[in-house]
This record gives structure tokens, C-alpha cells and sequence, in this order.
């Protein structure tokens, strides 16, 4: 079984639609997949529809944005969990109105800075998704301000740079309490990006984490021998994907090419239901 459990689509900051996706994983073969959209769960049914015609397998899924101080951004995947939960949906909608009002203020600071960027021109990328931080990069980038979009995030709204705004937070494990509550599983993701993740892995293990992401474009080899030896050790699952956002640009890549093990999705499964049996 070819197996992709991390991929997002226009319902936050990826370039294709929902069935859109499911079209190409059916072109590269993938037979299960998980569309993990930053905070929001809106492109988990169209995909669900749309994979339909392929007899492709679409978990629900989703990434939470979390932080810490000490390990900065600890992005949480969540799998198999009710999309209407009501304590997350309620804490969706907390982030989804956060990160509203945080691009708005990047927004001003860019005009104080002398940039005539207009909050229109944000919506006109984002269209429906989550607004997210690429977006307002790409119309930094539209409207003439940088040569490409990575150079706008980088110039200006990247960590440290003169438009950054700090977005609502969430501790990982805050996450992992979350996912459990919505009846999901919880795995980190891309170790790789994230500082003194040995510590952090261990420190997370005891507080309910249930999977790592040890396959990711972002793990190097040391972080993948780790990973996947300290999921062994600590009886947690190990999963893995490609972090699809779009086929072209700074962050190109195709579904699949970084792939879960076969039977992680089962794994995921008998997980859950010792989860949520005890």
C-alpha cells in the first residue's frame, strides 16, 4: 500500500483544491492519504468526495500549529479524529479568527513601513482558505514588492523581520490534549524543523504523543535514524509524507515522494481505539 499522510491543499496554504490533490495522488499512485491542512479541517470532505472515483483512502487529518519557547514551532498532526468535535471546532474557529487579526497587523506594519499592500489584496489569495502567512507573501509578491514570494516572507514577515506579528499559541502538548479529545491520534511532525528535538521527543512521549513523522523532505538522515529509533523504543508509531503544498516554486514536490510506512494507517487505527477504550 503507498501510503502520503501529510498534505495540504487550498483550504489553507497549498496551491491545489481538495480534488485537485486527490487527481494527482491518483496519477502518482498513492492509495491512502491524509489531508492535513494548517488548523482547519474544510478540504477533508471534498477530498473524501473526490477520492471516491479513485478508490483512494482519505484520512481525516490536520496540523496544529503549536510552539515553545524553548523548541519554537512543534507542528502537531492529528489523525482519525471527528471533524465535529465541538471543543475543536470551537478551537478552530478561535484560531482561524487569530490568524485573521494577526495578518491584518502584519498588514499595517508593512503600510507603516511604506508598503501600500491592501488587505484586498491578501483575500484575493487566499480566497476561502485559513490566511496564512504565504499569503500574504504571494501579494507582497503580485503587487511588486519582491521578486518572488520566498523573498517577500523572508524580507519581511519571516521570524525577527520588520512586519512579523506572534500568533495565537498552543503548547504541543495542548495539541496532543486536543487531538485525544476529538477522538484523533497525535504525531509530531517534521522533527527536523524543530530545535533539540531529542529532548522534546522524550519530553512529549510522556505526555501522550503517539507518533513521529520520522519520513518528511526536512529530515536528514541523523533526524530520521533517531526518530525511528526512539518511536521503536517507546512503542510509537511511526508515519511519514511528503508535506505537498504545490508542483512548482520554492517548495515543489510531488505526493508521495516521501512516504508513511504501508501499515501505518492500521497503526493509526488500532491507536486510536486503544486511545479512546481504556
Amino acid at each position: 500500500m503507498t501510503v502520503d499522510l501529510h498534505m495540504h491543499t487550498t483550504a489553507s496554504d497549498g496551491a491545489l483544491t481538495p480534488s485537485e490533490l486527490v487527481a494527482l495522488c491518483h496519477q502518482h499512485r498513492l492509495q491512502t492519504i491524509a489531508i492535513t491542512d494548517h488548523d482547519t479541517l474544510s478540504g477533508y470532505e471534498p477530498a473524501r468526495l473526490a477520492a471516491q472515483a479513485y478508490s483512494i483512502t482519505v484520512l481525516t487529518g490536520i496540523e496544529l500549529s503549536a510552539e515553545d519557547d524553548r523548541h519554537g514551532d512543534v507542528h502537531m498532526l492529528g489523525y482519525l479524529i471527528d471533524p465535529h468535535n465541538p471543543d475543536l471546532r470551537a478551537k478552530l474557529d478561535h484560531f482561524q479568527s487569530g490568524r485573521e487579526h494577526r495578518a491584518k497587523r502584519m498588514v499595517e506594519r508593512l503600510n507603516e513601513l511604506g508598503i501600500a499592500l491592501q488587505w484586498e489584496h491578501v483575500l484575493e489569495v487566499a480566497q476561502d482558505a485559513v490566511i496564512t502567512r504565504p499569503h500574504i507573501a504571494t501579494a507582497l509578491y503580485r503587487q511588486g514588492y519582491a521578486s518572488n514570494p520566498a523573498e517577500a516572507f523572508e524580507r519581511y514577515i519571516s521570524d525577527g523581520k520588520p512586519a512579523y506579528v506572534e500568533r495565537v499559541k498552543i503548547t504541543p502538548v495542548e495539541a496532543i490534549e486536543l487531538i485525544h479529545r476529538a477522538g484523533g491520534v497525535a504525531v509530531m511532525a517534521h522533527p527536523g524543523l524543530v530545535r533539540e528535538v531529542e529532548p522534546l521527543m522524550s519530553f512529549l512521549a510522556d505526555h501522550g504523543l503517539d507518533g513521529i513523522e520520522v519520513y518528511h523532505p526536512n529530515n536528514g538522515k541523523h533526524i530520521r535514524e533517531a526518530a525511528f529509533h526512539f518511536a521503536k523504543q517507546h512503542g510509537l508509531i511511526v508515519t511519514g509524507g511528503s508535506d505537498f503544498h504545490t508542483t512548482s516554486g520554492h517548495h515543489a514536490n510531488t505526493p508521495g515522494s516521501h512516504l508513511a510506512p504501508s501499515d501505518a494507517p492500521e497503526k493509526l487505527v488500532a491507536r486510536q481505539k486503544q486511545i479512546h477504550t481504556a
